[in-house]
């Protein structure tokens, strides 16, 4: 596997700051790594969704729905039922939102706080 020399530094200094245990040392290339951590059905059910929506109601772009309640109703639906279509939509929701965010000001900036997939407390 051939990785650039900012791959190699920044590999470097996490691993000597202790940001890694050795359980996150791996050989597989990033390719791996995506491929093996994916889930890609999910993605072409978000896809088909995304489609039939389209077909029922019409490009997403132009609807008024509120993204973010929308949200928060199918987690409750998915944790009463178990149905993970509407994880499907969560995700859809999610990404309708990010497209065009309905909080002012919203921005995307990487952070390595040490939380992201572990649960926050």
């Amino acid at each position: 596997m051939i990785i650039t020399i900012t791959e190699h530094i920044r590999s470097r200094l996490l691993d000597r700051a202790g940001v890694f245990d050795v359980k996150t040392k791996t050989d597989l290339s990033p390719i791996e790594i995506v491929d093996q951590e994916m889930d890609w059905d999910f993605l072409t059910e978000m896809s088909y969704g995304m489609m039939m929506g389209y077909f029922r109601y019409g490009r997403a772009s132009d609807s008024n729905i509120d993204n973010l309640s929308e949200i928060k109703k199918r987690v409750s639906l998915y944790e009463e039922t178990g149905n993970q279509e509407y994880l499907r939509d969560v995700a859809n929701f999610a990404m309708q939102e990010r497209k065009r965010p309905s909080i002012k000001g919203t921005y995307f900036k990487a952070i390595d706080d040490g939380v992201h997939g572990v649960e926050i407390k």
